[in-house]
């Protein structure tokens, strides 16, 4: 698989229902995307969206979003795009 392969697949992830059993087996699976493509904002942002569906993640989102907010260079649209990524309260 080429880099950023990958991540064309694993997006369509974010938006398919994901049973309880199965989501605990995206975020292994996009976790080890982030850790083998750290510079990649795609992976990183499928797991984001991945960790949404559920607030056991909630701790683990938001350092990983603090993270890329402070760290990565990002244009306008790509930090856009992490901004408006939240648990709904």
């Amino acid at each position: 698989m080429l880099p950023g392969e990958g991540c064309r697949y694993l997006k369509h992830l974010v938006n398919i229902p994901i049973p309880e059993v199965s989501l605990y087996n995206s975020v292994r699976v996009s976790e080890s995307l982030v850790d083998k493509n750290p510079s990649d904002l795609n992976y990183h942002y499928s797991l984001l969206s991945i960790y949404l569906r559920d607030t056991r993640y909630k701790d683990k989102f938001i350092k990983i979003k603090d993270n890329i907010l402070k760290n990565f260079k990002t244009d306008e649209e790509e930090r856009m795009k992490f901004e408006v990524l939240n648990y709904e309260e």
